[in-house]
């Protein structure tokens, strides 16, 4: 007896050490925040806005139980009242209006759901500036913290919309996610908790689909008319003066990503910047080399033959960024792939960076970050921000390769010049209001 007894607490031991251990979120959320939970977690009214084509075209999508809703927008000027479209689901009714070709200027807008109006909405649409600020951010990963316990998504999602709120009140005018917005793609509570922010009302949001994503329809059913829809999850839009390409990584049929690529390429040609977004990187600082190395493989000569001047990831958890890299090599120029942290804080991962020779830079985080990118005429400013604390902790810039054509591509030149940008990666950046 004792044997056995012995056995099975050995193989209970056995088990709990291949179990997956799960950190709790460092940011717990508040008693005040929580309560209004049951509003939060609730399916009827989330709504979220999306990109459309073009910067002057938004997609209203929200949740409900009924059909025949309405959505009603004024400029200030003039009132229209629509109907939306309305398409039941397994998930519940989906909502849905797309408006085309608004004009510049700050509209407000007021939908119903379930009997219910919701109003005091607000978005803008701005194109006589050349320059626009648009916040990427990876895996809020819902419930990831603690094992999709309620405790895990309360405080993740409390991180999730703290994230947004600092990196709106910091001029952000677009949303890019790379990827998991959820720990579980089928749970309801999940995506419900991760559409209850009110700056998703706001702001376009424009979400890649992550390995926690793709395998549920709720991705391709909540976000499948923003941008121009190709196959599958893969996307692109155009905002500013920057062409945005976005592909389901966990998709490694390649030509369907060369096909969306092309098509995106083709339809915005003057595009002055081209920025690819994905969940997995092609060059990690992370320890999943395996699907690095698919996600390389898969997509290897498209960052150079399309030109793409930046590619946004996530998946590891883990803040790095690349030098420049053009046909495998560094060089001077080329495409820089840049990795985010967690957008929540509910997972945060460390890695030994010393052996990757294309990684300029890498950080340890312990809390939500999120990063800011401001396209200019000839460069992109990325600042990137402790969502709690509000402190920059690493900055750069993307340079423009039509107005660098003078910088040597390869040789002794270009790796001085990836020498001394190392050593100034280091010199920590004051924060700014």
């Amino acid at each position: 007896m004792k044997k056995v007894l012995s056995l099975i607490l050995s193989l209970i031991m056995v088990i709990m050490a291949v179990m997956p251990v799960f950190a709790a979120n460092p940011v717990a959320a508040t008693e005040k925040w929580l309560s209004d939970w049951d509003e939060r977690a609730e399916r009827s009214g989330k709504i979220w806005q999306s990109p459309g084509e073009n910067e002057n075209d938004r997609v209203f999508t929200w949740l409900s139980s009924d059909t025949g809703n309405t959505f009603t927008y004024s400029n200030g000027v003039s009132k229209f009242t629509l109907t939306a479209e309305s398409t039941i689901t397994v998930y519940g009714v989906v909502n849905n209006i797309k408006l085309s070709g608004l004009n510049d200027g700050e509209y407000k807008y007021s939908y119903t759901a379930d009997g219910v109006t919701y109003s005091g909405k607000k978005f803008s649409i701005d194109t006589k500036t050349e320059s626009f600020t648009a916040l990427f951010c990876s895996d809020p990963q819902l419930g990831r913290s603690g094992d999709n316990s309620l405790k895990a998504v309360q405080d993740d999602t409390y991180g999730w919309e703290r994230t947004l709120e600092g990196a709106m009140k910091n001029g952000a005018e677009l949303i890019l996610c790379g990827g998991d917005q959820v720990n579980d793609g089928f749970s309801s509570l999940q995506y419900n908790a991760f559409f209850s922010p009110d700056t998703l009302s706001a702001l376009p949001l424009a979400p890649t689909a992550g390995n926690h994503d793709f395998y549920s329809a709720r991705f391709s059913t909540y976000f499948g008319d923003t941008g121009v829809d190709m196959i599958g999850n893969d996307y692109y839009f155009s905002f500013g003066d920057a062409l945005f390409i976005v592909l389901d990584s966990n998709n490694i049929l390649a030509p369907i990503h060369k096909n969306t690529i092309s098509q995106a390429v083709n339809a915005y040609p003057d595009a002055r910047w081209r920025v690819m977004m994905l969940h997995h990187g092609a060059y990690s600082a992370g320890a999943d080399e395996f699907t690095n190395k698919i996600c390389t493989s898969m997509l290897k000569g498209y960052f150079d033959d399309f030109g793409i001047d930046l590619v946004l990831s996530g998946h590891n958890h883990f803040y790095s960024r690349t030098y420049p890299i053009y046909n495998g090599q560094i060089s001077s120029l080329g495409t820089v792939f840049f990795e985010a942290g967690s957008a929540s804080g509910g997972k945060c991962s460390s890695y030994d960076t010393s052996g990757s020779e294309y990684i300029v830079h890498s950080v340890d985080l312990s809390e939500a970050s999120y990063s800011l990118l401001t396209f200019e005429e000839d460069h992109i400013v990325i600042n990137s921000y402790l969502t709690d604390s509000g402190e920059i902790f690493d900055s750069f810039t993307v340079v423009n390769t039509e107005k660098a054509e003078e910088i040597p591509h390869f040789g002794i030149f270009a790796k001085l010049i990836a020498f001394f940008e190392k050593i100034l990666s280091y010199i920590p950046v004051p924060y700014k209001k």
